[in-house]
């Protein structure tokens, strides 16, 4: 194992691992130089806040929905003197909170703390805010000191929403606008909902996760985000995001004025709305710069067209969920690569899984489909565009089956990153359907990505902790015993080396499991490790 995956800030350390025919949520940033045993990796933390997770619903799609989740989580260690002006101080350390947040809510798949965020984005460099000042939310007021119009004025920071919002929707009067770089807007365990208006990005350098975008609709331009007219190279990542209802688009990436935008997209939940996702330069910025675009383990549910398209692009989408795609006459579509002549984008579709919708079923906007639509993943027009397709799930739901078309295949790139592709399955789908969408907090204050890892294990497997000394030096009493923590349930670990101690997968059940590890050391402390994610696909 690389010696990296193993990030300490103080006390022990623990590397979860997961044994087996396994798959960690390291989608876009599997490190090659790893051996083969993919790993996640956490951090121990002496006298963490007690945490109690539940999960108990899905959102919209392959799994029924019901109930909520219920998170406390120490969610921040703020250096002092860091606060934003105009806005409450944050303490050194946040107080343990309680949410609970409406459906959907289940933990986000997302990626290795360690490795990144991985995709195009990774490829850039991608930080957000991490090592700027914290800029803590204290209204869902439109504008004024402490509101999210504020917060994303300036760069440099790391926003994040007072205890006292959870839940709470901001309604935009007016978009907001901001050429602000170096951001992260982390709402991970919070179900802070944007409506009324677009949120509009045209600095670099951006983070957004763990946000819900609704309701974007007080006129007809508004998309529920864009990232449009950069001055110079953009990079920008979303992750464990909620998009549905806009007015016209729910992510634009647009109008780059002849700049390289690099983006990575993994973990996000689209649904009930026409058009999901553009990446166009527009009619009279087309020459130079390229959009390249990674999207990974999305669920797109409930969607007429552009899941995405786009034009004058390099766009790789794998391992993700399209159900109920196309309007209700048959027509639109899916993953689309277009443009104004054969090869203007390129599309790499891989290892995703499809659902065609059902005759006479009826869609977001209350019609009834009368002919669903069978091609998903092909060029726009009969000659534009290059599309290349590998091991997609192409579902039969009530008769119709999901198509794809290949063109011009041996012209389309090959990702220049490395990643993890997972096998199309029906369980599969049935995870990332579960798990797309929202963000727990994982506990990594210093994490590019807040959200909580996800393994996606084999209930055969066992999840492994390695317990390794602290990078200070200090001495530290020996580890005593370990228990898993999963649910309301302590179960207890089954040491299988001197520092590595083990749970069978199978002792988990079926479905998105949050745990965490508790150790007992020789000197009577107590330490956990940060929150880790586990689903079965079988």
């Amino acid at each position: 194992m690389a010696a990296g995956l193993r990030r300490r800030r103080r006390g022990w350390a623990v590397v979860a691992l997961a044994a087996g025919a396994l798959a960690t949520a390291a989608a876009c940033s599997s490190d090659p130089d790893d051996d083969a045993r993919p790993s996640i990796a956490t951090d121990w933390s002496a006298g963490a806040a007690e945490r109690s997770v539940t999960p108990t619903t899905t959102p919209d799609g392959l799994i029924p929905a019901g109930g909520g989740v219920t998170t406390s989580v120490d969610i921040a260690d703020t250096p002092a003197g860091t606060e934003a002006a105009g806005t409450e101080a944050a303490p050194s350390t946040s107080p343990a909170t309680t949410t609970t947040a409406p459906p959907p809510a289940l933990p986000s798949v997302t990626f290795d703390v360690d490795a990144g965020p991985g995709g195009f984005a990774g490829t850039q460099g991608l930080t957000g805010g991490l090592g700027g000042e914290t800029y803590v939310v204290t209204s869902d007021a439109d504008s004024g000191p402490g509101t999210y119009r504020d917060a994303l004025a300036d760069g440099d920071r790391i926003v994040r929403f007072d205890p006292s919002l959870d839940g709470a929707t901001i309604r935009l009067e007016d978009p907001v606008e901001t050429d602000a770089s170096n951001l992260t807007v982390d709402g991970s365990g919070k179900w802070i909902t944007i409506s009324g208006h677009a949120t509009r990005f045209s600095g670099t350098n951006i983070v957004v996760a763990g946000m819900h975008f609704s309701e974007n609709h007080e006129n007809d331009a508004d998309d529920a985000i864009t990232f449009r007219e950069p001055d110079d190279t953009q990079v920008f990542g979303l992750f464990g995001n909620v998009f549905e209802h806009a007015s016209d688009g729910l992510v634009d990436i647009i109008w780059n004025r002849g700049h390289d935008v690099y983006a990575t997209i993994c973990g996000n939940a689209f649904r009930h709305h026409d058009k999901a996702m553009l990446i166009d330069s527009g009619e009279d910025d087309r020459e130079g710069g390229r959009y390249s675009v990674t999207l990974c383990r999305n669920h797109w549910f409930d969607i007429y067209q552009r899941t995405p398209l786009s034009r004058f692009a390099h766009v790789h989408n794998f391992n993700s969920v399209f159900e109920r795609y196309g309007k209700p006459d048959g027509s639109g579509g899916g993953s689309k690569s277009g443009g104004d002549g054969k090869g203007v984008s390129q599309h790499l579709v891989e290892g995703n899984m499809v659902f065609p919708r059902q005759e006479g079923e009826t869609t977001f906007d209350g019609s009834e489909v009368s002919r669903p639509r069978s091609e998903w993943a092909a060029p726009q027009l009969d000659t534009d565009g290059a599309v290349r397709v590998n091991g997609n799930l192409l579902a039969t739901v009530d008769g119709v089956t999901a198509s794809e078309a290949e063109h011009d295949e041996d012209e389309v790139f090959e990702p220049p990153y490395p990643y993890e592709l997972l096998a199309a399955s029906e369980q599969l789908a049935a995870v990332i359907a579960a798990t797309a969408g929202t963000c727990l907090p994982s506990g990594h204050t210093d994490a590019i990505v807040p959200c909580a890892p996800l393994i996606i294990d084999d209930p055969d497997g066992m999840i492994e902790i390695d317990i390794a000394p602290p990078a200070n030096g200090l001495p530290a009493a020996p580890i005593e015993s370990v228990e898993f923590v999963v649910g309301e349930a302590r179960l207890p670990g089954r040491r299988v080396e001197s520092n590595r101690w083990a749970l069978d997968v199978a002792e988990l059940g079926i479905g998105p499991t949050p745990i965490w590890a508790v150790a007992a050391t020789t000197d009577g402390r107590t330490v956990e490790s940060d929150l880790v994610l586990v689903s079965n696909v079988t």
